[in-house]
C-alpha cells in the first residue's frame, strides 16, 4: 500500500495527508477526479490524468475497508510511507528530497508542459494564484 500511496502522490501532487485519508467513495475513476469534503483548502474536486487513472483502475478494494489505501488494520488508513519513502531516496541517490517536493515536482512538471500559473494551481487544489508562484 504504501509503494501504490508514493505513486499515486507522484501522479497527482496531492498531499500526503490529503491522499492517505482518501475513502474509496472519493474517486470518481471515469471522470478522473477526486471528491474531497475536506482538505487543506476546503472542499474541492482534484483532477488527475490518465497515468493516476490507469494505477487507480486495477487496484482491487482490501476487505471491506473503505479506504484507499488502508492500513496494517484495513479499517483505518494508511499513517505513514516514510520507511518506503526513504528506501526509494537512498535506491535511487536523491539524498535529502522531502516527501513533499514531490508535489514541488509535479507543479514544475505541470508548468514546464504550458500549464498556465492558474491551471496548475487548480491541480494543486491552491484557492489563490499567489499560492502557486511560491
Amino acid at each position: 500500500m504504501a509503494v501504490a500511496a508514493l505513486r499515486f502522490l507522484f501522479l497527482t501532487g496531492m498531499r500526503k495527508s490529503g491522499a492517505l485519508h482518501l475513502r474509496w467513495k472519493d474517486v470518481e475513476i471515469e471522470r478522473g477526479c477526486l471528491r474531497l469534503r475536506a482538505s487543506k483548502t476546503g472542499a474541492e474536486v482534484v483532477q488527475f490524468g490518465a497515468s493516476a487513472v490507469a494505477r487507480l483502475a486495477p487496484m482491487s478494494r482490501v476487505s471491506e475497508s473503505p479506504w484507499l489505501f488502508p492500513g496494517s488494520d484495513s479499517m483505518k488508513s494508511l499513517v505513514t510511507i516514510r520507511r518506503v519513502w526513504e528506501a526509494v531516496r537512498h535506491a535511487t541517490g536523491l539524498g535529502d528530497v522531502r516527501l513533499h517536493d514531490l508535489r514541488h515536482s509535479f507543479a514544475a512538471m505541470a508548468a514546464s508542459d504550458g500549464s498556465s500559473l492558474l491551471a496548475t494551481g487548480a491541480l494543486l487544489g491552491h484557492k489563490r494564484a499567489e499560492t502557486t508562484k511560491c
